[in-house]
């Protein structure tokens, strides 16, 4: 079973592994852990400063993000 959200889960069989070898998860580069559902107490002290700053600064990412995309979108149509 793997949990996509607070509540969600998706049932998965797991795949037959040939003798010999071993299932491992294949992590994806570059995403961030998601932290939005683990409590500020289970958390490490740097992991609370992270999560702390990313509430507070995402309204100005997202701001940036819509014009950045503008930005290069007119570029490719010009």
């Amino acid at each position: 079973m793997i949990k996509i959200k607070k509540y969600r889960y998706i049932e998965m069989s797991v795949p037959e592994v040939p003798k010999g070898y071993k299932l491992v998860r294949v992590g994806v580069r570059g995403r961030l852990p998601v932290m939005e559902y683990m409590s500020l107490e289970d958390m490490t002290p740097h992991q609370r400063k992270d999560f702390k700053y990313r509430q507070k600064t995402k309204e100005r990412r997202l701001k940036y993000q819509r014009e950045y995309y503008k930005r290069k979108k007119a570029e490719k149509t010009s």
